[in-house]
């Protein structure tokens, strides 16, 4: 390899490892949305079966209108090696799976070894952070990117190469990596009939039938979308699927660049006839347009926020560069050959498009990236924050709001799942020597936004949530707390996670968010005054403004007499013109505690209740709530939950609402839950 190609090949290596240390932030170790389903819970319930029968049975459970077999068999097989699941290095695989489509791209393009330059394109085209949607869930991650390579090396070493059998076995992991992965059937024997492999056309039936058969046995097939309309959705939004490489924000450039795609493609097909000289190339471009298809006849979506998803980009992103391999292949090859200035003046085009591309990809995209990042901090600062697994001394759940299951709880208990790493990235650790204050600077503004946890008694936390504009994005910038009481001032420095792309686009500084833990067994009993500040050097350049807050360290006794009301959510009517929140819910040693905020149109009623309304079998009830003369948008509930076993089976989950008396009782809906464990009885 000569200085020139060895030198490119520097810069491939260096652009990913780049764009991989951006993406890194997102290849964290805890579960978010659909992974809860697909992967912790799953795991929990293949813990509890025992039988061969049962598992497999488990094994090939619907997920959505898909089977998700790959993504759980990658799962298992990662839990029997180390006990336990990591999701981050689930979502690394994922990812790690959809780079290495290159290798067969590379092959299929027949790119030269002295020509690596012209295959800088489909690494520069490839890593994108508008789809940073599937790196932020593990559960896409483990399909939508493993149904792409799966879907490659199908046809690859099912027409490139004599390896038949594992051209069956990657036409099995298609079809179970992902719902499109179906389409692999009648593209393989489509391929197959092409070249009159009668032979291997039988064999590739009859496996198709058995896969078919184990895809559709006990399938829910749901509600379906195919109306009247299909037709003028499909011709509406399938153009804007198929230009998805132009990004999130227009809707009206996607269509553009779809319309360019689907020519392109027309033209290779029927005027090139590349069905004839690249065909596993052309029957990929046929995967990604039959899985718009599927998913503009199916999805019912026109809205620009359903369309333009980074779940639903990936694909286009893949046929523009099976365009360009193919372009390579038929056209810029063979004027290399032959000296021609075409070739130079081609690559440079195709250079400078990926140039504005990757332009587009740093300084808009990554927006979508950095959405998905504090998404994920914030979810799991609220979970990990407000989980049982910090209580364990004292033999205690709290209650997450807005998560409807315990499966975090439980995975954590099982040893399943290890948020030790994540955990760590949410306390603040106190800081040795005293930091000096230095001249103030007043363009950073510092905002602390939530405080809970020091409600409770038993619960050891304080949970803090705030902002900060203008923090600088290099330097040795720290960000702290002051704890003062009774004029004692305690220092600790909080965890943040900054923009690492920050300084690459050409930013000083950069607005940013932060969650932390404050353990507050020191604080008991007592007023704190609580300040934010920034540091540099051990010197103080600027702080928020002071919050004072007491740390209850009383724990309310519940009424032993208190029954539950049972009671009806249909019988009483809904107003939804105000919203009251749950504080904080928490157990401990079987008296739960439930804080609400009551807004001030609502504090004076004369009876306020909170209602528990079952999700499963149980009824549904009420229980008192006591407001707090000194705080009236503060209501709490206590209560033993052995009154509740005398009437009611509890390891259920309740959907939490406010209930008003008086001559007509009105309910408020709340979005949370509150989750009663048997096990504990």
């Amino acid at each position: 390899m000569n200085f020139k190609n060895g030198f490119v090949v520097g810069i491939i290596c260096v652009f990913l490892a780049f764009l991989l240390y951006l993406q890194s932030d997102l290849f964290i170790n805890f579960p978010i949305a659909d992974d809860f389903g697909a992967i912790i819970n799953f795991n929990l319930d293949y813990l509890n079966t025992h039988t061969l029968s049962d598992k497999l049975t488990l094994l090939f459970s619907q997920n959505n209108d898909f089977k998700l077999v790959v993504l759980k068999l990658v799962d298992l097989t990662y839990l029997t090696i180390f006990d336990n699941v990591n999701l981050g290095h689930l979502r690394v695989f994922g990812y790690f799976m959809f780079l290495s489509t290159m290798f067969f791209l590379y092959k299929l393009g027949d790119f030269r070894k002295t020509n690596i330059l012209y295959f800088l394109p489909v690494p520069l085209l490839m890593i994108s952070f508008a789809y940073s949607e599937i790196n932020a869930f593990a559960m896409e991650s483990l399909s939508h990117f493993l149904v792409i390579f799966l879907a490659l090396a199908t046809f690859y070493f099912l027409f490139q190469t004599k390896y038949f059998v594992l051209a069956i076995l990657c036409l099995f992991l298609g079809v179970f990596a992902n719902g499109n992965g179906l389409l692999l059937i009648p593209l393989g024997a489509l391929g197959l009939l092409f070249l009159k492999k009668y032979k291997h056309l039988v064999i590739w039936i009859l496996a198709s039938c058995v896969f078919l058969f184990l895809f559709f046995f006990n399938y829910n097939r749901g509600e379906s979308t195919l109306n009247g309309s299909v037709l003028s959705r499909v011709a509406h939004v399938f153009p804007i699927y198929f230009g998805g490489i132009g990004g999130l924000e227009n809707i009206k450039l996607n269509f553009v660049i779809g319309c360019i795609g689907i020519a392109a493609t027309f033209y290779l097909f029927f005027f090139k006839k590349t069905y004839q000289t690249h065909l596993v190339l052309s029957l990929f471009i046929l995967f990604f347009g039959g899985t718009y298809l599927l998913i503009s006849a199916k999805r019912a979506y026109t809205h620009p926020s359903e369309i333009l998803r980074g779940a639903y980009l990936v694909n286009s992103v893949m046929i523009f560069i099976t365009l360009y391999v193919l372009s390579y292949s038929i056209y810029i090859s063979k004027w290399l050959k032959n000296n021609s200035k075409k070739a130079t003046k081609a690559i440079a085009a195709v250079l400078f498009i990926c140039g504005i591309y990757q332009a587009r990809n740093i300084t808009r995209w990554y927006g979508t990236h950095r959405y998905f990042i504090e998404t994920i901090e914030q979810q799991s600062f609220d979970m990990l924050a407000n989980n049982a697994n910090l209580y364990k001394e004292q033999q205690s759940h709290y209650n997450i709001p807005i998560i409807n299951t315990n499966l975090l709880h439980t995975a954590i208990e099982k040893g399943i799942l290890d948020p030790t790493e994540m955990l760590h990235t949410f306390l603040a650790k106190p800081i040795s020597e005293v930091p000096e204050i230095s001249v103030l600077k007043t363009d950073q503004l510092l905002e602390i936004t939530n405080i809970n946890g020091q409600q409770i008694k038993e619960n050891p936390y304080i949970a803090i949530s705030g902002t900060i504009q203008n923090y600088p994005v290099s330097g040795s910038h720290q960000l702290g707390i002051c704890i003062e009481k009774n004029g004692k001032k305690d220092y600790f420095k909080i965890p943040l996670n900054k923009d690492k792309n920050a300084w690459f686009r050409f930013k000083k500084s950069s607005n940013i968010s932060f969650n932390f833990l404050i353990n507050k067994v020191k604080y008991l009993n007592t007023e704190i005054e609580i300040t934010i500040f920034t540091l540099e050097k051990n010197q103080i350049i600027s702080s928020s403004d002071s919050q004072t807050i007491y740390v209850n360290g009383t724990t309310p006794s519940p009424k032993a007499e208190e029954t539950p009301i049972v009671f009806s959510s249909k019988s009483i009517p809904t107003d939804s013109t105000y919203r009251p929140t749950l504080l904080a819910a928490y157990t401990h040693k079987q008296i739960s505690q439930i804080l609400v905020n009551i807004p001030a149109e609502l504090q004076h009623n004369p009876e306020l209740y909170l209602g528990f309304e079952s999700t499963e079998d149980s009824p549904s009830f009420m229980l008192k709530l006591e407001t707090d003369s000194t705080s009236p948008s503060l209501a709490r509930c206590v209560f033993n939950q052995k009154i509740l076993k005398k009437k009611h089976p509890l390891d259920n989950t309740y959907l939490l609402r406010l209930v008003t008396s008086g001559t007509k009782q009105t309910q408020y809906t709340m979005k949370s839950y509150f989750f009663i464990p048997a096990e504990k009885y």
